[in-house]
C-alpha cells in the first residue's frame, strides 16, 4: 500500500469508536505500513444513528506509532470492553432511591455470562441494552437479578430508558420504547423525570390466612387490615400486596426467612409488598423479595404499579383515577419517592408510575481476554 492510500472502514454500530478500530486493526489489516499511512476507521453511532451523525477516527500507523500498536496489544490481551452505567433511580437526590447497572455489550454474550456479571454487581436487578432502535421503535432489553432473568421490572426499565436517552439518543427523544419479555414498554422523558406506561394488572389468588403473613412478616395479626384483601396482583411481574393499618406496622415488618421460604413453597414464589396510607395522596411502602436472603428493595416500580391497580379494583379512594405518592426504602436507608398516576375506565387499566433518575457512575467492564 502506497504511503498516501486510505483505507474507509465502515463498521457496524458501535458504543466505542476505539474498540471498532482496534478490533478492525486486529482482525483486517495483518500488513506493514509505512510511516506515512492513514487509515480512517468511520465508526456509525451507537445502533444505528444516521450515518451524517457518526464519528471518525484517524489512525496513524507505522514503526513510528508503537504505542498505538501497545494499546491494541493491551486490548487484544484483556479482551472486550463493554461501558456501563450506574443509576439511581426514584431518587429526590443521588445515593437515594434504588441503584441500577445498565450495561451496553459491544459483542454477543450468552445467557450464562449475563447472569454471571449480575451476580458480580449484585444489585437487586441490571439490564443489558442489546439492539438499536428497531423497525417498531423499540430497543431490546434484558433484565437480570443476581438469581435469574426477569420478564419485567420498574426501576431497571426507567433507568435503562433514561440511559438510552442521554447516551445513546443524546437527551433529544420525549419517548424511548424498550422491548421486554413481557411486550413493548413505553417511558415519557421529561429531564431527569421518567414515566413508564404498565400493562393491565391480573388478580391472582386471594390469602385469607393472616396468621400465615403476619409470621413471615413477624408482625401481629391486628397490624393487617381486613377491609381489603391480601391479593396476587402483577402487571408483568406479579406480588403479593398485603395491606397494614399504619406505618408503624409497615415499619415494623422484618422478613422471618424460614417462614418466607415455606410461604413461597406452599402459595406463591413473588415479592411481597405491604402498604399503609401516610397522609393525603401519600403511601408508605416496602417490599421484600424473593431472590436469595429475601432481601429489601429500596424502590420498585413494578409492584407499584400492581399495587395501582390494586386500589382502583378494589375503589380504595373512591373514585376511577387516581394520583399519588409512594415513600419506600426508609428501611435500607435508600429514600425513594414513587409518584403513581392511573385510571380505570370501561373495565380498563391505565397504569403510569414514574420518578426521577439520576447518573451517578460510567466505566469499563472487561469480559474474557488471555
Amino acid at each position: 500500500m502506497s504511503g498516501k492510500e486510505q483505507i474507509d472502514i465502515v463498521k457496524d454500530a458501535c458504543f466505542h469508536h476505539r474498540l471498532c478500530t482496534a478490533r478492525a486493526f486486529l482482525g483486517r489489516l495483518k500488513n506493514d505500513f509505512d510511516a506515512t499511512s492513514k487509515l480512517i476507521f468511520h465508526c456509525h453511532q451507537p445502533f444505528g444513528q444516521p450515518q451524517a451523525n457518526r464519528c471518525m477516527c484517524i489512525m496513524s500507523t507505522g514503526m513510528h506509532h508503537s504505542l498505538i500498536d501497545r494499546n491494541v496489544a493491551s486490548k487484544e490481551r484483556l479482551g472486550f470492553f463493554m461501558d456501563f452505567y450506574f443509576v439511581d433511580v426514584f431518587a429526590k437526590e443521588k445515593y437515594q432511591g434504588n441503584q441500577l447497572a445498565v450495561l451496553v455489550p459491544d459483542r454477543e454474550l450468552s445467557t450464562a455470562e449475563m447472569q454471571q456479571i449480575a451476580r458480580e454487581i449484585n444489585f437487586s436487578e441490571i439490564t443489558y441494552i442489546l439492539s438499536g432502535k428497531k423497525e417498531n421503535g423499540g430497543y431490546d432489553v434484558r433484565i437480570f437479578t443476581p438469581d435469574s432473568e426477569i420478564p419485567f421490572a420498574g426501576h431497571p426499565t426507567l433507568g435503562t430508558a433514561y440511559i438510552i436517552n442521554k447516551i445513546i439518543e443524546r437527551g433529544v427523544e420525549t419517548k424511548i420504547i424498550l422491548n421486554l419479555e413481557v411486550g413493548q414498554i413505553p417511558v415519557s422523558i421529561n429531564g431527569d423525570n421518567l414515566i413508564m406506561s404498565q400493562n393491565e394488572p391480573s388478580f391472582g389468588m386471594i390469602i385469607k390466612e393472616t396468621d400465615v403473613i403476619a409470621n413471615v412478616l413477624t408482625i401481629k395479626q391486628e397490624d393487617i387490615r381486613t377491609d381489603y384483601p391480601i391479593q396476587l396482583v402483577s402487571t408483568g411481574l406479579p406480588c403479593i400486596i398485603v395491606p397494614l393499618k399504619s406505618v408503624d406496622a409497615v415499619m415494623k415488618c422484618s422478613i422471618n426467612h424460614n417462614q418466607f421460604s415455606h410461604f413461597t413453597k406452599n402459595y406463591y414464589k413473588c415479592n411481597l409488598l405491604v402498604f399503609s396510607e401516610e397522609g393525603e395522596s401519600e403511601f408508605r411502602a416496602r417490599v421484600f423479595m424473593d431472590n436469595t436472603g429475601f432481601l429489601e428493595d429500596p424502590a420498585t416500580g413494578s409492584a407499584n404499579g400492581n399495587l395501582a391497580g390494586y386500589l382502583l379494583e378494589y375503589n380504595f379512594f373512591s373514585k376511577n383515577k387516581i394520583e399519588y405518592s409512594v415513600n419506600q426504602g426508609y428501611g435500607v436507608n435508600r429514600p425513594s419517592r414513587i409518584n403513581v398516576m392511573a385510571e380505570k375506565t370501561d373495565g380498563k387499566f391505565h397504569i403510569h408510575v414514574g420518578g426521577k433518575v439520576h447518573l451517578v457512575a460510567k466505566g469499563e467492564w472487561f469480559i474474557g481476554g488471555n
